[in-house]
């Protein structure tokens, strides 16, 4: 998840590494979950554990979708824009932001059940 952000500090013109470590991660997350889903009980509720990991996929699946749009920028454009460097200084922040925040809602709500 956290592996993804670091295509984010690549650059804007690094689109196949950064393609390359938003599909690791997305697939390493894919894998991941279903490994754990694997050994839990089936149950017909949402589970701590289901929120987690989708949530986490997403940010993963976002950060590809800031790479198509950086990438078919860069396409239109042939000079260099300062909007395409702008989007991904606002995702190098808005992605770990966005993350901490889920984080802090994640487990005030699910980390300190007792009983």
């Amino acid at each position: 998840m956290i592996c993804s952000w670091i295509a984010f500090s690549l650059g804007p013109q690094a689109i196949t590494p950064r393609t390359m470590i938003g599909v690791n991660a997305l697939l390493s997350m894919i894998f991941h979950f279903g490994s754990i889903m694997k050994n839990l009980p089936r149950v017909s509720y949402i589970k701590a554990i289901d929120v987690w990991m989708l949530s986490s996929m997403t940010f993963v699946f976002l950060s590809l979708i800031e790479l198509a749009i950086v990438g078919y920028k860069l396409q239109m454009q042939r000079e260099k824009d300062h909007v395409i460097e702008k989007v991904d200084r606002i995702a190098r922040f808005a992605f770990p932001a966005g993350f901490s925040i889920f984080n802090i809602i994640y487990w005030a709500r699910y980390g300190f059940k007792v009983g």
